[in-house]
Parts: structure tokens; C-alpha cells; sequence
């Protein structure tokens, strides 16, 4: 049984906990937080709530310390539980910086144990789909992409994610899902270039990022739109001898020749009332699933590689520069 605490029990922190519900060797045993919020949701959870990490640490014999918490926090939360020798799961992203998250790797190195950062984009059914196509060649080699992450203005953040400094805004929100999926299948882009838009003054809302390698173009496009939509997801790859999509409910194969071919078909079984900008929650669960098999087995994940993590958050401070 892995003895966990949760960080942060606001909408993310949340749908951990729904998720840790339904894993046989997870047991949540405690929240840190400080406000009435997070006194509320361990109230409803039945179990005691902390100020620190530390008062957690002295009042139980804690496994990991799963961090829910605004970006701008990870670092110093993180930073607390691994120079313990203490596993932590950690909400993406892991930081605004990439020297500070190649330095909490070195800690969690130091004192033998684990850091795992939750990008969940890693864990859909869709992403192993795709996977598999980029590296089986079954419709032969990528030549273009799209992807495209669109969300209304994230109203319920308090604020705090519109304060670059504290958020990053919408790059390391929104964009970092596909930037991360992208890098993982396809390695750094040889160049790049974008656009954005904003009709409030303050901060782009929406950013089309277009990237180049040798042989493949991909296009992203990210946005917080001052309108009521619902959250969308969605991309599609051509290669040399078919289309792949995800439509967002399904990913379906087009192969130059042949029958179309339904991979996978989304489900409402796992929808659930979170408090965030996705109801479906399958793909934590399938995440968090992992990392405590992980913990379990004293492994690192293949999935979320620390080199990953880097590449990923490079990338960003590259583009999104002062």
C-alpha cells in the first residue's frame, strides 16, 4: 500500500483523489493545504489536514506527496519532500524553469527516490494509438501535423495563471500538452516560428506555433478564448500513405488503401463532475495507476523521462522568451 498526501485539494487535486479511489495499492491519508477549500475537502474525505509538508512527515509514515498546487509553488514543495528521501508525484508543469527542474531531479537522485511529472497527455488511449503509428511506420513516415488545444479563459483559477510569473500563461498551460507529445514522438524541431492574438491587452490568448524538421511540418494552436466553448482536443498526422485523427471523441485511420479503421471511441464512463476544464478523468487515473506501480517497483516511468521534462520546458523558454 502506497500511504499518500495530497497537496493542494482544489480542482486538480481533486480528481487525484477521485482517481486514487478506484487504485487498490493507493491510500490517501492526509492533505496539506491552507485554505478553506482544502480544510473542506479533507473534511469530506475523512482525513486530517496539514499546513506543511513537514507537520504531514510527523504525524504519519507518508510514501509519496502527490503536489496539486499552483505552478509558481512546485519548486520549493518539491524541493522539501525529495531532500527527504520521499517520492512526489508533481502536476505539470514541474516549473517555469528548466534549471530548477533538472536540479529537483538531481535532489530526488541525491536521496534515492522519485520525482514523476504528471503529463497526463502521455497517458491517453489516443497518444498510444499514435505512438504506435509513428513508430510501427504503418502508414509509412509522418509528413505534417496538427494539434489543437482550445479552452475558455480559465476563470477558475483565482488569477493566479494569468501572472506570467507565476503561471507562465497560456504556453505553459494549454501548449505544453502538445509540445510534450510532439517532442516525444518526433524529438526538438529544428525551427520554429508563431503568431498570437489578444483583445484584452493583458496576455495572448491564442498562439499558433508552427514547427519544422526535416521532412515534417507540425502546426499547434492553443488558446484561452474570451467566449463559452468547451474544452477541445484534437489533431491529426498525415503520413505518406494515410491520415491519422483524433476527432476528439475518436481516432480514426484513413489509409490510402484499404478500410477506414476506428482505433478508439470515447466513453462517458469515466466522466465525472471534477471542478476543472475536463470532466473525463480515465486518463488520470490511467497515469496515477502507473506512477504508483512505479513507486511500487522502485522504477522510474518510460513515459515522462527526465530528459523529457527538460526538452519540453527548454523548448518553451526558448520560444517564450522575456
Amino acid at each position: 500500500m502506497v500511504n499518500i498526501v495530497i497537496v493542494g485539494a482544489g480542482g486538480m487535486g481533486n480528481v487525484h483523489y477521485m482517481c486514487y479511489q478506484e487504485i487498490k495499492a493507493a491510500n490517501v491519508m492526509a492533505v496539506v493545504g491552507t485554505s478553506d477549500n482544502d480544510r473542506n475537502r479533507a473534511a469530506e474525505w475523512n482525513v486530517p489536514v496539514y499546513s506543511t509538508v513537514d507537520e504531514a512527515i510527523l504525524n504519519h509514515n507518508v510514501d509519496l506527496f502527490d503536489i496539486c498546487t499552483p505552478t509558481f509553488t512546485h519548486y520549493e514543495l518539491c524541493k522539501s519532500v525529495l531532500t527527504k528521501g520521499i517520492d512526489v508525484i508533481c502536476e505539470k508543469p514541474l516549473s517555469l524553469s528548466s534549471r530548477e527542474a533538472a536540479r529537483l531531479f538531481d535532489i530526488a537522485r541525491d536521496n534515492a527516490c522519485h520525482l514523476y511529472v504528471a503529463h497526463v497527455v502521455q497517458f491517453m488511449d489516443a497518444t498510444k494509438v499514435l505512438r504506435d503509428f509513428v513508430k510501427d511506420e504503418r502508414y509509412g513516415k509522418p509528413l505534417d501535423a496538427v494539434f489543437e488545444r482550445l479552452s475558455e479563459v480559465p476563470r477558475w483559477s483565482n488569477g493566479w495563471m494569468f501572472d506570467k510569473k507565476k503561471g507562465g500563461l497560456l504556453p505553459y498551460d494549454l501548449h505544453i500538452h502538445d509540445l510534450d507529445l510532439m517532442i516525444s514522438l518526433f524529438g526538438r524541431p529544428e525551427g520554429f516560428s508563431f503568431t498570437t492574438s489578444s483583445g484584452n491587452g493583458q496576455y495572448e490568448e491564442q498562439y499558433r506555433f508552427n514547427y519544422t524538421y526535416h521532412g515534417l511540418n507540425v502546426v499547434a494552436e492553443a488558446a484561452w478564448f474570451n467566449a463559452q466553448i468547451p474544452f477541445t482536443a484534437r489533431w491529426r498526422v498525415y503520413f505518406e500513405n494515410g491520415l491519422l485523427v483524433n476527432d476528439g471523441e475518436r481516432v480514426i485511420g484513413y489509409p490510402a488503401q484499404g478500410d477506414i479503421e476506428v482505433f478508439v471511441s470515447s466513453s462517458q464512463e469515466d466522466a465525472a463532475e471534477t471542478g476543472i476544464n475536463v470532466s473525463d478523468i480515465g486518463m488520470y487515473h490511467t497515469e496515477l495507476e502507473h506512477f504508483i506501480d512505479c513507486i511500487v517497483a522502485n522504477q522510474e516511468t518510460p513515459y515522462v523521462s527526465e530528459q523529457q521534462v527538460i526538452n519540453v520546458l527548454e523548448q518553451l523558454e526558448l520560444m517564450i522568451k522575456e
